[in-house]
């Protein structure tokens, strides 16, 4: 590290260490409430599934699981948790925006 970065390094922690001890200065604090995931049915996973327009394979590929978890969650057996229903979530809510972060997933075959 250079002598000018590592300056801003110390100052930034000084700034830090006065805000922390309750001193009025330059810091901005952002508070975050995130709440919990949205907690995932077995018909939920199947329409989500069907409107992204997957099959189970590609949909598991998709997810990075395997097609037995897919399996599972679609026969209620067991739930998504963590990060597969923040992103079932957001497949939910914003299709078309999630899907265009995957540009380079190639169409095989389409039906219909």
């Amino acid at each position: 590290m250079d002598k000018a970065n590592f300056s801003l390094l110390m100052q930034s922690l000084e700034e830090a260490k006065s805000h922390f001890k309750g001193k009025k200065g330059k810091a901005r604090v952002t508070s975050w409430e995130i709440r919990p995931a949205v907690e995932f049915m077995a018909r939920d996973v199947k329409r989500i599934r069907h409107n992204v327009g997957l099959s189970q394979p590609l949909f598991a590929e998709f997810l990075g699981v395997s097609v037995k978890t897919i399996r599972s969650w679609e026969q209620g057996l067991s739930h998504p948790s963590g990060a597969s229903s923040r992103l079932l979530e957001a497949l939910d809510k914003e299709k078309e925006k999630c899907l265009s972060l995957y540009r380079d997933i190639k169409v095989i075959s389409a039906v219909g």
